[in-house]
């Protein structure tokens, strides 16, 4: 009887699981466009950018901040959408993506390689991504925010 009831519990909560796995990928699928973008690892990006590349220290923060606006146009100009059949029409053409609810990340495969994203808020219209990307040797951690559209 208890092995009986266990059996039902362990059920029940695969179901509950499975199901909110579902909701989350059911509230990703759609067209998305870029509301605001930050870089969490500015200071340490400078740095980097002082050591590999020679720039100096009165000049790295207009470098900085004109390499960032830079990338920061691309993300703005375009949008992004979730297929239902895990195709992702994204910055750079077509690609793939995946949920990943143990992690509750959002896998990213383009051209421009594979990005995972952390899922930091998910509603009906709102999506906020935290994005490693690495490009030329810099590193780079993206906090994007979406909207629905």
């Amino acid at each position: 009887m208890k092995k009986n009831i266990l059996s039902v519990i362990a059920i029940f909560v695969m179901f509950i699981i499975s199901s909110c796995g579902g909701n989350v990928e059911k509230n990703i699928i759609g067209k998305w466009k870029v509301k605001s973008v930050e870089v969490s690892n500015l200071e340490e990006l400078k740095k980097q950018l002082i050591k590999d590349f020679g720039i100096t220290k009165d000049k790295v923060d207009v470098f900085a901040t004109e390499l960032l606006q830079d990338m920061f146009k691309k993300l703005y100009e375009k949008n992004i959408e979730f297929l239902s059949n895990n195709v992702l029409k994204g910055f750079d053409g077509e690609g793939t993506w995946e949920y990943d609810a143990e992690n509750e990340t959002i896998k990213l495969t383009e051209d421009t390689g594979v990005h995972h994203g952390k899922i930091n808020e998910l509603s009906s219209e709102n999506l906020s991504l935290t994005i490693d990307f690495e490009d030329s040797g810099m590193k780079f951690v993206f906090l994007i925010d979406f909207e629905r559209i």
